[in-house]
C-alpha cells in the first residue's frame, strides 16, 4: 500500500511507479515455476520460509536508497518479486494440507469453509494493515500531496520496508517447526483413501 507513496516521495520518481510495479509483479510470474520445482524436493513450509528470507534481505537494503536511487529499486523490486510466488502459491498449497488433516482427524469435508475463512483472513489484512500504515503515516506528519521534511521520509521508509519485514519474521517463527512434511501428507492422503 505505500509502495507509491515510496517510489514517489522518497525516491522522487512518480511517474516510475506503474512500470515498477509491473516489474515487481512479472518477477513474480517469471519465478513461480522455481516454487513448484522446490516443493518437489523439500517441504512446502521450508521452501516457503526460504522465500520469506530471502525477500526479507533484499528488502533490507531499501533502507539505503534516497532520492534519484530507481535503479537499485528496480533491482529490489525484481529480486523481492521473484519471492512473492512463493508468498501466493505456498500458504495456500499448506492450507490444503491442513484440510487433509482436517479431514482425517473429523472425517467430514470442509475445504468451503477452511478456503472461505482464508479468503476473509486474507481481505481483512489487507484492508487493517493498509489503514494502519495511512494512520501511521499521518502520525509522522507525512503528506502524500506536499513536500515532506527527512523525518517523515525516514518513517515512511520504516513502515515501508520494516513492517513487512517484522511480520515476514514472525511467518517464519510461526512456520519453521510446522510438522506437515511430504511423509505425513502421503500418511494422510493414504488414511483419507482408506
Amino acid at each position: 500500500g505505500l509502495f507509491l507513496f515510496f517510489v514517489g516521495q522518497r525516491l522522487g520518481e512518480p511517474d516510475l511507479g506503474g512500470p515498477l510495479l509491473i516489474l515487481y509483479f512479472g518477477a513474480a510470474v517469471l519465478a513461480a515455476p522455481l516454487w513448484p520445482w522446490l516443493i518437489k524436493r523439500h517441504s512446502k513450509h521450508r521452501v516457503w520460509c526460504l522465500a520469506m528470507i530471502w525477500s526479507g534481505l533484499v528488502f533490507a537494503s531499501v533502507f539505503l536508497l534516497g532520492e534519484g536511487d530507481i535503479m537499485a529499486f528496480a533491482v529490489i523490486c525484481a529480486l523481492s518479486g521473484a519471492a512473492l510466488g512463493a508468498d501466493l502459491s505456498l500458504p495456500t498449497a499448506i492450507q490444503a494440507d491442513l484440510v487433509d488433516l482436517d479431514t482425517a482427524r473429523s472425517g467430514s469435508q470442509r475445504t468451503g469453509s477452511f478456503f472461505a475463512l482464508w479468503s476473509l483472513a486474507q481481505k481483512l489484512a489487507l484492508a487493517v494493515s493498509g489503514g494502519l500504515a495511512l494512520i501511521a503515516l499521518g502520525w509522522i506528519g507525512f503528506s502524500a500531496t506536499g513536500e515532506n521534511s527527512e523525518t517523515a521520509l525516514f518513517g515512511l521508509t520504516m513502515l515501508y520496508a520494516l513492517a513487512p519485514i517484522a511480520l515476514k519474521g514472525v511467518a517464519i517463527a510461526l512456520m519453521l517447526r510446522f510438522p506437515m512434511d511430504a511423509v505425513a501428507q502421503a500418511k494422510l492422503r493414504a488414511e483419507i483413501e482408506a
